[in-house]
């Protein structure tokens, strides 16, 4: 299991993304080549724009009726980007063959 500095510095919000973070890529690892089924959703730069992702989701219709793929980019100064990050996660953990990023 890959080490953690301790959470004394750091909020304890980003302590836990981090935990889940390794949860999702170090202890179940990811191939570097993704076999993806279409249709598939394909997400560019979304960069802590919450309100936009849902909007984005709901046009798409929201998992598991649909694949998605989120090519990167998704935090920034904004105000939403702990919710954007914290909701692909939760995708992410729970649809995790038709949830990639």
């Amino acid at each position: 299991m890959l080490q953690i500095p301790q959470a004394s510095a750091y909020h304890p919000i980003y302590t836990s993304l981090t935990h889940i973070y390794i949860y999702i890529y170090h202890d179940s690892p990811q191939p570097s080549l993704l076999e993806l089924k279409a249709p598939i959703n394909i997400f560019g730069n979304i960069p802590g724009q919450y309100s936009g992702m849902l909007r984005l989701l709901d046009y798409g219709s929201f998992p598991p009726t649909a694949n998605y793929l989120f090519l990167g980019d998704y935090m920034d100064q904004r105000w939403q980007s702990l919710e954007t990050i914290s909701l692909l996660l939760a995708y992410k953990i729970k649809y995790p063959r038709i949830f990639s990023f």
